[in-house]
């Protein structure tokens, strides 16, 4: 067997390290670019390739210029002059691709042997990420710069005080607005505890916002504050915390809020004068519409005022053509015309007031009127257009009274006008009703009393001729004589009734409304049935109003219907009370008007005063029937 020649050693390892170093040039991340020393590319790994965006073929021959931005042409060709003599260089530039984009790019570039020749090798790392990350960086510094710069300039220039403490409540910084609202300077605020710049009744506040905040809560509440002179102020403080300086901190910004909690005590001071106000207008409102008796009504309206408008002196003055009359009066001293009617020219503010006007006068000196103080201030009183009189206050005080003053005493002025017309028409109502009930009454002690006692006269003088021509007859006038007698007194005890219905009071509505159909049976001869319960356990006024609506309703079917029968029945239960009164005569249509007759007016109204109500049917030719609801709850 013939041994084959083998190659030398030396030629084995040479041809592994080639293979080394190309699995190295072409394996590598890196771009590995090889040049002659004049610049131009003899050979290229992959990894440049792929940089470049050229392909391998394309790249042989370039010039490294071809392959660079122009605006690192001047570094690389000092790169190659310093090759060529022998150095390194290591370098960042820019670098162009195939399609013209730029390619930031590290180079590390050296010479060596290459194929038996000196060559250079360049190193090329695309470094676009790096300087992407660098310029992100950059960019975020410079926020960073100007953030802190807006922060600084709005903590130097808020107007409100700032402070920052240390999480044991220390503080390390104040703005200037902090030190001029403290009163101090800025080294003496810089390591004063926060609890030193607020009142001693709210440190424990101070406490409760460092724990809410260390828990991770921000913190707000109004607090007094203490400057360095010891004077306060009024504070409403907000505070966070933070970083500072890389330690955890508390920032807390103050605002002065002593006008605000001054407008707002004001203005809840105001809230509560016009809530003093408006009750005092409604009370008079709600009282005055249930008084109709005139000294009570005026006293009134005076105590009321004072709730409202602080006078001295006031007075109510009623107008009667030229005369003035001062109806009540509250005063340092008593008025030395009260209830006496004088001259309205007496009066410096009469012809004002007679227009319409309130009255303010800030400085009335008048030594003929001690009773009247210095400020004075007066408001019509006016019904339907006419001025009746006036509403008068005054004070000790000079200029005391305002606009304000004067619309107040205006609407109590219009209330009192109201309650006073309407105490006068009620006063006129009971003269009116007060006659025409004497007038009925005369009428009716005509119709029935002084016709018995003028048949009683004529039957005695009968009884009498008959003793001395007929004594056998005279029995039967004697007889007549005592029948008339009987009525006459019934129909007397009934009108006595309905003089005195407090009788009410002891002998009951039952029997009040059986004297009432007796009455009325004797009177007329018209048949009244009654059908009534036991005395019903209820008050007095609903037994009188119950009795009235009786006795309104069958004058009324006396007067107007013509019945030939009627009927009076008194149900008591424990829902309430029920008075039914029915009679068969001509009825009437209960929805039609009846000018000048309020009969069924006042029947509904006594029963709506007490929680009743009161229900007429009726129709032409089918009678009428009243019934009148009442709560048997309403005890005395």
């Amino acid at each position: 067997m013939t041994d084959e020649p083998r190659a030398p050693l030396a030629d084995v390892e040479l041809r592994e390290r080639e293979e080394q170093y190309r699995s190295i040039f072409e394996g590598t991340t890196d771009g590995l670019v090889i040049s002659d020393m004049e610049g131009y590319v003899v050979e290229a790994n992959p990894a440049f390739c792929r940089i470049s965006g050229y392909s391998r073929d394309v790249l042989i021959g370039m010039h490294g210029t071809a392959l660079t931005h122009p605006d690192s042409l001047y570094t690389v060709e000092q790169s190659l002059r310093a090759i060529r003599e022998g150095g390194e260089l290591h370098y960042q530039g820019l670098g162009l691709r195939n399609d013209g984009s730029v390619c930031p790019a590290e180079v590390h570039a050296g010479t060596f042997t290459y194929k038996g020749q000196r060559h250079m090798l360049a190193v090329v790392r695309d470094i676009t990420d790096r300087v992407r990350a660098e310029q992100e960086l950059r960019k975020q510094a410079e926020q960073l710069r100007e953030r802190e710069e807006q922060y600084r300039s709005i903590f130097e220039s808020s107007l409100n005080a700032i402070l920052i403490a240390d999480r044991d409540g220390f503080i390390v910084e104040a703005n200037p607005a902090a030190c001029t609202r403290y009163g101090y300077t800025h080294n003496e605020l810089v390591g004063l505890h926060g609890t030193a710049l607020v009142h001693p009744d709210f440190r424990d506040v101070i406490e409760e916002s460092w724990q809410t905040i260390r828990a991770g809560t921000p913190f707000s509440r109004q607090v007094i504050a203490v400057r360095k002179d010891g004077s306060h102020f009024y504070s409403e403080g907000r505070a966070v915390g933070f970083m500072y300086r890389g330690e955890p901190h508390v920032l807390s910004v103050g605002e002065d809020i002593t006008e605000r909690v001054k407008v707002q005590e004001l203005l809840e001071q105001r809230v509560e004068e016009r809530t003093r106000e408006l009750t005092g207008l409604l009370e008079v409102s709600r009282r005055v519409g249930s008084m109709l008796e005139l000294d009570p009504l005026l006293s009134l309206v005076l105590d009321e005022l004072k709730t409202v408008i602080d006078y001295g002196a006031a007075g109510i003055l009623m107008v009667e053509g030229d005369m003035v009359q001062v109806l009540d009066f509250r005063g340092p001293v008593p008025h030395p015309h009260l209830r006496t009617p004088v001259p309205a020219s007496g009066w410096p503010e009469w012809e004002q007031v007679r227009r319409g006007q309130t009255v303010i006068v800030d400085d009335r000196r008048n030594a003929e009127a001690p009773f009247l103080l210095r400020s004075y201030l007066a408001a019509p009183m006016t019904v339907r257009d006419r001025v009746i009189g006036a509403l008068s206050v005054s004070h000790a005080s000079r200029g005391y009274f305002t606009e304000h003053h004067a619309s107040l005493l205006q609407s109590f002025a219009n209330q009192a006008a109201v309650a006073i017309e309407n105490a006068r028409l009620y006063e006129k109502a009971q003269e009116l009703a007060a006659l025409e009930e004497r007038q009925r009454l005369a009428r009716e002690l005509h119709d029935s009393v002084t016709q018995a006692l003028y048949g009683i006269g004529l039957a005695a003088e009968t009884t009498r001729l008959l003793l001395e021509q007929d004594p056998a007859r005279a029995g039967q006038a004697n007889a007549t004589v005592q029948t008339l007698a009987k009525a006459g007194m019934t129909e007397m005890r009934a009108l006595l009734f309905e003089l005195r219905p407090e009788s009410l009071e002891w002998e009951g509505l039952t029997a009040a409304l059986q004297k009432q159909a007796n009455a009325l049976e004797a009177r007329y001869t018209i048949p009244v049935e009654t059908t009534l319960c036991a005395e019903p356990a209820t008050s007095l006024p609903v037994k009188e109003a119950l009795y009235r609506i009786a006795q309104e309703a069958l004058h009324n079917a006396i007067k107007h219907a013509q019945p030939t029968r009627m009927e009076v029945r008194l149900e008591c239960a424990t829902g309430g009370i029920l008075l039914e009164v029915r009679d068969d005569g001509r009825g009437f249509d209960p929805g039609g008007s009846f000018p000048g007759h309020l009969g069924l007016h006042t029947m509904r109204e006594r029963a709506t005063k007490l929680g009743g109500a009161v229900n007429i049917e009726s129709a032409p030719g089918k009678g009428t029937r009243v019934r009148a609801r009442m709560p048997s709850a309403n005890r005395p």
